[in-house]
């Protein structure tokens, strides 16, 4: 049988991936910089009309350490709320992603929740903002599982 510590730091690896995967592929859109809480390169943008001579950057050093960040702080999670807890947190960033998008898509005057950020120059300009909005609703969605968990 595997031990809970075991389970809870590989579930925590999977959301870390997860959310850096979510941030990574949502911030790249736009161009600049992408990846929080560290940017790991330059994005172009979405190079519809053939090549514009710009190329998209990525250091995986510093993928690494986004996730090892992200890891440490779902691992913290997932201590604190179980594995249902980290189940919940992929859950709450899921919806968090389709939410900015459909936010940015309605042409809302702001992005994302509890630090809106404007969409008006790219709708996911900030990466770092919305790196720490994913990590709010994920600590939100383990607390909520945390407190069901105890009063049952």
């Amino acid at each position: 049988m595997i031990s809970r510590r075991l389970r809870i730091g590989v579930g925590a690896l999977v959301v870390a991936l997860l959310i850096e995967g979510f941030v990574s592929l949502a911030t790249s859109l736009g161009s600049g910089e992408y990846g929080a809480p560290f940017p790991i390169g330059v994005s172009c943008g979405p190079q519809v009309f053939g090549p514009t001579g710009c190329v998209t950057t990525a250091n995986w050093a510093v993928v690494a350490v986004d996730v090892a960040v992200t890891w440490a702080i779902m691992l913290l999670v997932g201590s604190w709320s179980g594995f249902p807890g980290l189940a919940a947190a992929v859950v709450s960033a899921v919806l968090f992603v389709v939410s900015v998008g459909v936010m940015a898509s309605a042409g809302a005057p702001f992005v994302g929740l509890p630090i809106p950020v404007s969409p008006a120059p790219a709708p996911l300009s900030s990466a770092l903002v919305y790196w720490i909005d994913l990590m709010f609703w994920s600590l939100v969605a383990a607390t909520i599982v945390r407190l069901i968990r105890r009063r049952a």
